[in-house]
């Protein structure tokens, strides 16, 4: 996975722009269980179908970490706090990119986020990337979302003018029984046989902090999505807050 994610890293954003984001990976941290290495998939061309705009999206994520007596992640396992959860970065550049330029009370200008369009990257990569290839049909797929807070002026990753977005989500689960072809299995391991409820909703929440980067034009969101909100702000203390963003020559 590791010399798949650097091999994929080559047509990035990052590299094309002159940036860098680093985000620890769960080894940075005893009190998590997250997979030690945050990997790296650039759907850009994906992206741009899925959402009929010219919008390209690079993924930065980790998913819980393997239980080694079963051969698989916890990701699977609906009994762990760390169901169906991941964590990681997205960068999003192009027509959607999450943000809507607004003129200040000041008269300065700024940029706004649009929770619509995050929210539709969080989709994009739940079903898109990892659900339908473990077998979820379009008619079965279950989404929706609250936004429960929005801050802003809020600091990540060494930039002061950030926001910060939280919402409640119901959407499908990740377990299911095991299909034959699913390249997801290569890194995540085999699904157990049996599912008692293949792809039952599950309420997850989630956490978004964003910001833009107007010079390399990209939009940086950092995210968790958890089903145990105890999970959420351990990884947010122990992991994300600790992410950076440091912009390179071109």
């Amino acid at each position: 996975m590791k010399a798949y994610s650097a091999w994929c890293y080559r047509t990035s954003l990052a590299e094309e722009q002159g940036f860098e984001v680093r985000i620890p990976g769960g080894n940075a941290s005893a009190g998590t269980e997250w997979y030690p290495l945050m990997l790296f998939y650039d759907a850009g061309d994906e992206y741009a179908r899925w959402s009929g705009t010219d919008t390209r999206l690079n993924v930065y994520y980790a998913f819980p970490r393997f239980d080694i007596w079963k051969g698989r992640s916890l990701l699977y396992d609906t009994e762990s706090p760390y169901y169906g959860g991941f964590y990681g970065a997205y960068a999003v550049s192009g027509e959607a990119d999450g943000f809507i330029e607004a003129e200040d009370s000041d008269g300065t200008g700024g940029n706004v986020p649009v929770p619509e369009e995050i929210v539709d990257v969080v989709r994009f990569d739940l079903f898109e990337l990892v659900l339908d290839d473990f077998g979820l049909t379009e008619k079965d797929r279950v989404f929706s979302y609250e936004v429960t807070g929005l801050q802003e002026n809020v600091a990540i990753a060494g930039f002061e003018e950030g926001f910060r977005l939280d919402a409640e989500l119901i959407v499908n689960g990740t377990d299911h029984a095991r299909v034959k072809g699913c390249r997801s299995y290569l890194q995540y391991g085999k699904a157990p046989a049996e599912s008692a409820e293949a792809f039952a909703p599950v309420r997850m929440y989630g956490r978004v902090y964003g910001i833009r980067l107007p010079e390399k034009d990209v939009s940086i969101f950092f995210y968790i999505l958890a089903k145990d909100p105890d999970v959420l702000e351990t990884t947010d203390r122990e992991l994300l807050s600790k992410a950076e963003i440091h912009i390179t020559t071109r």
